[in-house]
């Protein structure tokens, strides 16, 4: 049974903040999920409303300024996790593939056969949402922004998608040394 009726989601983004917002289908309350940017953080918020009538976006701002928890940005890898940090997790991890030439698709899917996976569009839509919220991005995946990445993907539970990586990062070594070993 779905949580959220898709006809009462909706979401508005400004240069200031980003909205999430739907109706519970079992309780009829709304659940907002919003995030405001400051210079050297993002005040996180979620919260039920419980009244049948849409909150403003106007009350939504008003109470995420008031009473938002304050989560500093930019995101490091291994940064302790606060409940507002997935998105800069999944787009460093996203990054890694890159860097790596892994597909992530693949990858998630391997951790995640059952759930719905990410399309390729989503790898953009989550860059940008990331560079909005400030995500420091390493400038090399290296064995230490390896170790980070695999700290922030078991902080916001992402235990499986961990140990895919790990295992496809042991397959490449052992590849490597085949191939090394055959041509001595």
């Amino acid at each position: 049974m779905a949580l959220f009726n898709p006809t009462t989601v909706f979401t508005r983004n400004t240069p200031e903040a980003r909205f999430w917002l739907a109706q519970d289908v079992r309780s009829t309350e709304w659940v907002a999920e919003v995030y405001v940017r400051r210079p050297d953080s993002v005040l996180y918020f979620v919260w039920r409303y419980r009244t049948r009538r849409r909150p403003t976006w106007n009350r939504l701002y008003r109470d995420a300024c008031r009473h938002g928890r304050p989560s500093p940005r930019p995101y490091l890898l291994a940064q302790p996790c606060d409940g507002s940090i997935t998105t800069c997790v999944i787009a460093l991890f996203f990054d890694f593939c890159k860097a790596r030439h892994l597909d992530p698709i693949s990858l998630l899917t391997q951790a995640y056969p059952e759930e719905p996976v990410y399309a390729q569009q989503d790898v953009l839509s989550i860059r940008e949402r990331a560079d909005w919220e400030g995500t420091a991005f390493p400038r090399q995946w290296n064995s230490e922004a390896l170790n980070g990445l695999l700290e922030s993907l078991h902080a916001v539970n992402y235990h499986s998608l961990a140990g895919v990586i790990t295992e496809s990062i042991a397959d490449t070594a052992a590849q490597r040394s085949l191939l090394q070993n055959s041509t001595t």
